[in-house]
This record gives C-alpha cells, structure tokens and sequence, in this order.
C-alpha cells in the first residue's frame, strides 16, 4: 500500500474512504490526488486482504 504514492498520506485517506467512512481525500502539496489506476489498484488490494 505504501508503495503507490509518496509522500502516501493520500493513499492511507483513501483506503479509510473507501472502507470505513466517507472522508475528505484532499491534500496538500508535495502530496497530491491518487488517480484512478491507483485507486483501483488500493481497491483491490484492500478486498484481496478483507479489509473493506
């Protein structure tokens, strides 16, 4: 999970939107917003891991 962006504060915002409860996924630079492949891709290894 770490490993699809860095700084990865946006792909840990994500993962809690996409699981736990809808969150603003806004951040700040250096950071900036996943794109969709990668949205996928944290999708798919959240469900292959059961956790959302």
């Amino acid at each position: 999970m770490y490993q699809l962006d860095a700084p990865f504060v946006n792909v840990i915002k994500e993962a809690i939107a996409l699981c736990v409860c809808p969150v603003s996924t806004h951040v700040l630079p250096p950071a900036g917003p996943l794109d969709e492949p990668r949205k996928a891709q944290l999708k798919a290894l959240l469900q292959q891991l059961k956790l959302c």
